[in-house]
């Protein structure tokens, strides 16, 4: 009977084993082939058979056993895929689309739209399908990230988890994945499975994923593959010590490792290196003052060969605010003048470092804005045409990522 090609390669591209397999003996070989690619990578690993990855989401091999699926007269009659533990996520179908991803609490989705500005609406990429759990859907979209190979992962505070997608693109059709990677009481070989409000999330440079947990008062910190999690900031109960956090609402790690955190019950951003906490914005009570923050929301790093500054999105003074190294007094960046003066409860945050522009959304006006450095008025993005469902409006934007 004809030979059939068969390799299994690691995520990054590495082939791990190539070989030709008779067909009448390929379900044994296959079960061999398994178990020792297993003792040669500790990566997810994808099998392909004659160069064509196999690919189906109703199957999957787990150890030597086939779950789903059979193998009879030499024949494969199922695509299949292997995982160490998570359920093989379809990576060849997933990319990063440039534009401005915006999720939207109320309307349980997260929806692209294009940098040229106001007037051809937004695409739903995740979501759209009602509040829920089930396929497609979320629950209070909230902290948004694309890792290295195009995988968008979504905090959902309804849901009390963080999911994995390939964002969808034609009208109709289903964002791929939809897998839980942590919260639902996930489990892990630390124990940091369960989440209780998931807000902001971020990416590190080996691609950890850091997520804050508002009502958990902590931030988690999850490896590469979600199997090992450990608390790396609070995590110690609601307070203003300097080994607490009250109501982390969003986190960010510069290019050196270090975490920041935004806290809202606290109303001020701190920065975790070594494990050691340092107040670097606010901390001085709520209020209006050059030395205050009031309702932080969202941060974003601005870094340059003087340091890192924080931008400060604070819904209780409807403004943008720069924190840099060393001052203990702010500066507004955005907010207070021009023909767009005023923002209405800033909720998410983003930096174009290629440009120096800001993207502010706005949970009170339902719109994103744009503001380049030392402009006193802003252009809509996205939305600004009332809360709704439509694809030109939005109804509760909270955080955002962009891609240029």
């Amino acid at each position: 009977m004809e030979g059939r090609s068969v390799s299994v390669r690691a995520l990054s591209g590495e082939v791990i084993f190539a070989r030709t397999l008779p067909s009448n003996t390929l379900c044994d070989e296959l079960r061999q082939l398994v178990a020792a690619s297993r003792e040669q990578s500790s990566e997810t690993v994808q099998l392909l058979l004659n160069g064509v990855l196999l690919v189906r989401e109703t199957l999957t091999i787990e150890g030597a056993a086939f779950e789903h699926g059979q193998c009879a007269d030499g024949a494969l009659e199922f695509t299949a895929v292997l995982e160490p533990s998570l359920k093989r996520f379809p990576l060849e179908r997933c990319k990063r689309t440039p534009g401005l991803y915006v999720s939207e609490v109320n309307n349980h989705r997260v929806t692209r739209w294009d940098l040229e500005g106001q007037g051809s609406g937004g695409r739903i990429v995740v979501g759209g399908f009602g509040r829920g759990s089930g396929l497609g859907q979320l629950a209070g979209p909230k902290g948004l990230a694309f890792d290295e190979h195009g995988v968008f992962y979504v905090a959902e505070a309804g849901n009390r988890r963080v999911t994995r997608w390939c964002p969808r693109e034609g009208p109709g059709a289903l964002a791929g994945g939809g897998q839980t990677v942590v919260g639902e009481a996930r489990e892990c070989d630390r124990g940091v499975g369960e989440l209780e409000e998931p807000g902001g999330i971020c990416l590190g440079h080996r691609g950890e994923m850091y997520v804050a947990d508002v009502r958990g008062h902590a931030v988690s910190c999850w490896n590469q593959d979600f199997q090992d999690a450990c608390v790396v900031a609070g995590g110690r109960g609601p307070g203003d010590g300097l080994d607490q956090l009250d109501r982390p609402v969003d986190v960010a790690v510069d290019s050196t490792g270090v975490l920041y955190v935004a806290e809202l019950g606290n109303d001020r951003v701190t920065r975790w290196k070594d494990k050691t906490c340092e107040v670097i914005a606010g901390g001085r009570g709520s209020g209006d003052a050059l030395e205050q923050l009031s309702s932080p929301t969202a941060i974003c790093l601005q870094e340059s060969k003087d340091g890192v500054s924080v931008l400060v999105a604070e819904a209780g003074n409807h403004r943008v605010s720069r924190w840099t190294p060393g001052m203990t007094r702010c500066e507004i960046v955005v907010g207070g003048v021009g023909s767009l003066p005023e923002l209405e409860t800033p909720s998410g945050l983003c930096y174009d470092a290629t440009d120096g522009s800001i993207y502010v959304a706005e949970a009170g006006s339902n719109r994103v804005t744009r503001w380049m450095p030392g402009a006193t008025c802003g252009t809509v993005i996205a939305g600004g045409n009332g809360r709704g469902s439509d694809l030109n409006q939005l109804n509760g934007p909270s955080m955002m990522v962009l891609v240029p």
